[in-house]
C-alpha cells in the first residue's frame, strides 16, 4: 500500500510538448484531452490539443506518463497502449517531445430499464471484450437510462447490466446478461434497449463475515479466484480470477452458477478497525496465508465464514531534517510489505490511511502479530522532498504487538539536493 502526499507549486522548469493525431489518417486532433501523470499514476497536469493538434505543459523535472483521448478515438499512452507506457524524462530545463496517435474507435449507445420500467439508475453497462487477455469496458446509466461508449476498440463483447447496492457498495447483477455477443466495429454505431427481467437466481456460493463477538461486519470487499490444477508463479497454485464482492449489512455476499470446481477467497479491503483475514496457522505461507478455499459441486450451496480480529493501528508524523514542522505540501511514499509474503503478489496489506492533522496520519488494520517491511521512495511526486531519516535508519522492521499498537514511526524530510 503506498500513501502519497501531494507536493506545493514550484517554478516548472521543464516543457513537455507533443502532437495528438489520427492514427489512420494522420491528420492532426484538436480538441484532444492530454493527461500527465507521475510514474506512479497521480495525475499533475491537463491540457487540450490546438487546431494543429499540438499541447505543451510546463512541469517540474521528474518522470512522468503522458496520455491523450478524445471521443470517438482509443485513448492511448504515449510509447505504450490503452492502459499503460513507458515513463518519460524531464529534466530541470529543456523541453521533450511526446506525440501520441490515436485509432478510430466503435461506438456503442443505448438505455437500460429496470423489470419494474424505471431507468437503471444508479448503474452500469459493462462489457467483456472476447479477446487474449479479456478486457473490461464500463459505462454509467443516466437518470433517464441512457448510456454512451465512444471509445472501444472493435470487436466481439459480451454486456451486463449492473445496480449499486448502497449497502454492499458494491456494483450487482441479477443475471442482466444481453442474450448474445454484441459485434462492435469501427464507423457503424450500434444502439441497444435493455429491457431486465427480475428473475433472481438461487446462489450456490454465500459468504459471511463477523468479527470476534459473531457480528456481522458490511463493506468488506472480498475477491473470488478459480483454482486451476497449474502451478503459477513462485511455485503457487494457479488461480482465475471470478468476482469483487462486498458484504451488505448483515455480513453477507453471494453469487450464483459457479461451476463446479475448486476455488479461493480473501479479503482485499476491510473497514477500520479490522485487520485483513489472516489463516491463524503459522506453516502457511504465501498467498494461502491470507485465502480460505470452497468447493463447488453439482449441488447443494457452499458457505465460507470468515471472522476478523481488530487491527492495530500505526501512527506516522512526518518533521523537518531538524525535528521541526514541516511546510505545507511536503510529502514522502510509504510502503509497508508482509516479510516473508512476497508470493502474496506485491501487496502483502490492505488498510485504510487517514490524516488525523498537519503531518500526522495514521495507517490502520495492522495484523497483530504481524511483521512489516517499511519501504520508503526517495522522493514524492513532484521530485521535491527526500527522506532523510526515519527514526533514526533508512529501512526499518515493524513488529505489530499483539496487545496493543506499535510505536509511532517518524520520518524526517529534507530538500531534495540538500
Amino acid at each position: 500500500m503506498a500513501i502519497a502526499f501531494a507536493a506545493g507549486d514550484e517554478a516548472l522548469a521543464a516543457v513537455l510538448t507533443g502532437t495528438v493525431v489520427d492514427a489512420g489518417t494522420r491528420e492532426p486532433l484538436e480538441g484532444a484531452i492530454v493527461t500527465v501523470a507521475s510514474e506512479r499514476g497521480v495525475d499533475v497536469a491537463t491540457t487540450t490539443t490546438d487546431r494543429s493538434g499540438r499541447y505543451a505543459v510546463r512541469l517540474n523535472a521528474g518522470r512522468f506518463l503522458v496520455r491523450a483521448a478524445l471521443p470517438g478515438y482509443q485513448p492511448r499512452y504515449h510509447g505504450g497502449g490503452r492502459v499503460r507506457g513507458p515513463a518519460l524524462d524531464l529534466g530541470a530545463a529543456g523541453a521533450v517531445n511526446a506525440d501520441i496517435a490515436l485509432p478510430r474507435a466503435a461506438e456503442l449507445a443505448g438505455t437500460a430499464w429496470r423489470p419494474d420500467g424505471r431507468p437503471l439508475h444508479p448503474g452500469y453497462v459493462w462489457l467483456i471484450r472476447r479477446s487474449e487477455p479479456l478486457e473490461y469496458y464500463s459505462a454509467p446509466i443516466a437518470e433517464d437510462g441512457r448510456f454512451r461508449l465512444d471509445d472501444l476498440p472493435p470487436g466481439n463483447y459480451q454486456m451486463r447490466a449492473l445496480t449499486y447496492d448502497p449497502v454492499a457498495r458494491q456494483l450487482t447483477s441479477p443475471d442482466w446478461d444481453w442474450p448474445h455477443p454484441v459485434a462492435l466495429a469501427v464507423g457503424e454505431p450500434v444502439h441497444l434497449d435493455m429491457h431486465l427481467e427480475g428473475d433472481q437466481p438461487e446462489p450456490n456460493w454465500v459468504g459471511l463475515v463477523t468479527d470476534e463477538a459473531e457480528k456481522p461486519v458490511p463493506g468488506v470487499q472480498l475477491m473470488i479466484l478459480r483454482v486451476r490444477d497449474a502451478q503459477g508463479a513462485e511455485g503457487t497454485e494457479g488461480t482465475e480470477h471470478v468476482s469483487v464482492r462486498r458484504t451488505d449489512a448483515e455480513g453477507r455476499c453471494q453469487l450464483d452458477e459457479l461451476p463446479p470446481g475448486r476455488y479461493r477467497v480473501t479479503t482485499t479491503d476491510v473497514p477500520p478497525p479490522y485487520a485483513p483475514w489472516r489463516n491463524p496457522d503459522p506453516r502457511v505461507r504465501g498467498a494461502e496465508a491470507y485465502a480460505r478455499h470452497f468447493e463447488i459441486g453439482d449441488e447443494g450451496q457452499a458457505v465460507t465464514r470468515l471472522r476478523l480480529q481488530r487491527g492495530r493501528t500505526l501512527s506516522v508524523r512526518l518533521r523537518d531534517k531538524e525535528g521541526g514542522d514541516l511546510p505545507g505540501g511536503a510529502g514522502v511514499s510509504l510502503v509497508l510489505w508482509h516479510r516473508g509474503d512476497e508470493p502474496f503478489g506485491g501487496d502483502g496489506f490492505f488498510a485504510r490511511p487517514a490524516m488525523v492533522g498537519a503531518g500526522h496520519l495514521e495507517v490502520r488494520g495492522l495484523l497483530p502479530g504481524a511483521v512489516y517491511e517499511v519501504r520508503l521512495a526517495d522522493r514524492d511526486d513532484g521530485a521535491r522532498w527526500c527522506v532523510a531519516a526515519v527514526t533514526g535508519s533508512r529501512e526499518r522492521t515493524l513488529a505489530v504487538p499483539t496487545g496493543g499498537d506499535p510505536e509511532p514511526l517518524e520520518i524526517r524530510l529534507r530538500r531534495c539536493g540538500r
